[in-house]
């Protein structure tokens, strides 16, 4: 993979948007946080990823130290990193700059989550729908149309992530 940015400091974050394909659909891999005092993504569904370190040079390099840590899945020695999306930045902190890496994984992969991470799910992407629905930001509740697999509301920048795969793949 071309082009793969160098990480500045901490403002710098890396996701994994894994997917996989069976049986003629098209699935991705969402974590949801566990819930923690403190944490203002607690018990958010998101994609596994976090915070670039020196360590890593690249981001790419982040995400998949990241998803490791994460999901207890070393993704990257077994599939390839087939490319990114736009940078996004979630809309509570606009200073990060996360970079969505794209995987295919044609294994069968098994998840040990950390401690951070409270359930992992696969969803088939082309069936989350749009819902009203109550998410929560920090101490607020707001009402917020979500996309929304089997009760699992993804919003905010997740939510970005996959509006913008999804338009990629119908374009």
């Amino acid at each position: 993979m071309n082009d793969v940015e160098k990480g500045r400091g901490p403002e710098d974050a890396a996701v994994i948007m894994l997917l996989k394909i069976e049986g003629g659909k098209l699935f991705v891999l969402f974590e949801k946080r566990a819930r923690k005092a403190g944490d203002r993504w607690s018990g958010q569904i998101a994609f596994p990823g976090g915070r670039f370190k020196q360590v890593d040079g690249t981001l790419d390099k982040t995400a998949c130290r990241e998803f490791r840590e994460e999901t207890g899945a070393d993704v990257c020695s077994s599939e390839e990193l087939i490319g990114f999306m736009d940078k996004v930045s979630p809309m509570n902190v606009p200073m990060i700059s996360v970079t969505p890496f794209i995987c295919l994984t044609t294994h069968q992969l098994h998840f040990t989550p950390n401690e951070e991470v409270e359930s992992l799910f696969w969803a088939d992407i082309l069936n989350v729908h749009y819902e009203e629905a109550d998410v929560r930001s920090g101490v607020n509740t707001l009402r917020w149309r979500a996309l929304v697999y089997e009760g699992n509301v993804v919003w905010g920048m997740t939510q970005r992530i996959i509006e913008g795969f999804i338009q990629k793949l119908i374009t």
